[in-house]
């Protein structure tokens, strides 16, 4: 099959939510997501820059938000077990502030990575169905297969 564009809602979007064998659970109710790179770099301007900036990049890290809906079922009180394992693992802090998360293209490669996360909403006006976000800061490198 030929390379072609790929529709954002068939992404996977997960998180582990055990190990040993690892489990990933699916975070539900997303309606957007991005990956948002970000870089640092280091200034290596001398006298032999002749007056012109140099640098190089030092750092590298990337965001990923998650926008979406806010999931419950409103007749026992269950959440949507992926955006409450993401909510739960917002309150952490030290070394359990740190998860795992899962990316899969729909081609099936999958980006895994260690983040942090902060999460806002439930949100929205009188019409509206209540808003989830998360914005996930990626710790580490992002591993590609």
């Amino acid at each position: 099959m030929a390379v072609t564009k790929v529709l954002a809602r068939d992404w996977g979007k997960d998180i582990r939510t055990s190990t040993g064998p690892d489990v990933y659970t699916n975070i539900a109710g997303i309606r957007a997501f991005g990956i948002d790179p970000n870089k640092q770099d280091v200034d290596t301007s001398d006298f032999d820059s002749n007056g012109w900036t140099e640098h190089m990049v030092a750092a590298r890290g990337l965001t990923i938000t998650l926008d979406g809906f806010f999931m419950e079922d409103v007749a026992t009180k269950a959440r949507d077990a992926g955006q409450e394992a993401v909510e739960s693992l917002s309150r952490n802090v030290g070394p359990t502030s740190i998860g795992r998360f899962r990316l899969t293209t729909p081609g099936g490669t999958t980006w895994t990575f260690d983040a942090t996360a902060e999460v806002g909403g439930p949100s929205g006006d009188v019409n509206a169905v209540a808003d989830w976000k998360a914005t996930l800061n990626v710790s580490g490198q992002v591993t590609i297969a």
